[in-house]
């Protein structure tokens, strides 16, 4: 620790009469033999009672900047320095007296010495250094941001507006598409009404054609059918006849062999031969 050459500055946070923390604000420069701190950069927080800053050299005596420093701002103040131990720092207040322990109170000069805790000017200069940091800070910021806020808000206005046109213009097209599609709808209805019936139509005539078609191949099989009845009788009728002229034939025959005698039988060729010489 004791090859530290730069001096540190920070802030101190006190809770419970003690101190619990130690911050840096932004901005603090180090260097060899001094370190600034930018007040204006302190926060609006009452528990921020006091600073700490290092002397590498050793010596824990303030400088006369730091006793104006001490003057300025905060209650308690420690400087901390070689050989950076335990007990190698000191507490001082505003009066200027020096203070040594393991922890410093938090409190001013006058409660170290059993003083009340009441508004004492010190705090009161306090308040309204810290109030002044956060107005000039404020006003900084409001000058940085008042500018480009009111264009953000322009454009996010003129956007809005853009944004509730479309919309109108989309829901005007949405609404003029529902009025498309109830008429389609519509349409859609009607055809399919007319399709139906027209199937129905188609339906009848098909079964009426399918109708005739069956009843005039029925008809023609009952033409077939009587044709058929009509050659198959007419052949069974002459196979009878046939057979009957057959048997007859045979039955005379049979007879005539039966009666015929030799002189019929001479007689019979002899008329034929005479018919036969008739004939040529």
């Amino acid at each position: 620790m004791t090859g530290i050459k730069n001096e540190f500055a920070g802030q101190l946070r006190a809770r419970g009469g003690r101190i619990h923390e130690l911050t840096m604000l932004p901005g603090t420069l180090q260097g060899r033999s001094s370190a600034l701190v930018n007040l204006w950069m302190l926060p609006v927080d009452f528990t921020v009672v006091g600073s700490v800053h290092s002397h590498p050299s050793g010596n824990y005596w303030p400088s006369d900047q730091d006793i104006e420093f001490f003057n300025k701002f905060g209650r308690v103040h420690i400087i901390v320095g070689a050989p950076f131990s335990a007990r190698s720092w000191r507490a001082r207040s505003r009066l200027r007296r020096r203070r040594s322990g393991r922890s410093p109170p938090a409190g001013g000069g006058e409660a170290a010495h059993g003083g009340g805790h009441g508004i004492t000017p010190e705090k009161v200069t306090d308040f309204i250094w810290r109030t002044v940091n956060f107005l000039v800070f404020a006003a900084i910021l409001l000058k940085l941001v008042t500018k480009p806020a009111k264009a953000f808000f322009a454009q996010r206005s003129t956007d809005i507006g853009e944004t509730f046109e479309t919309l109108e213009a989309r829901k005007a097209e949405a609404e003029a598409a529902l009025r498309a599609a109830e008429a389609r709808l519509a349409e859609v209805g009607a055809e399919r009404e007319r399709l139906i019936e027209q199937f129905k139509a188609e339906g009848e005539a098909e079964k009426a054609k399918i109708i005739a078609k069956a009843e005039q191949a029925a008809q023609r099989l009952k033409d077939m059918a009587a044709m058929t009845i009509a050659a198959e009788t007419k052949k069974a009728a002459a196979d009878l006849k046939q057979e009957i002229v057959e048997a007859a034939v045979q039955l005379a025959e049979q007879i005539v062999r039966e009666k015929i005698v030799p002189e019929d039988q001479q007689r019979l060729v002899d008329d034929y031969l005479a018919k036969v010489v008739e004939a040529h």
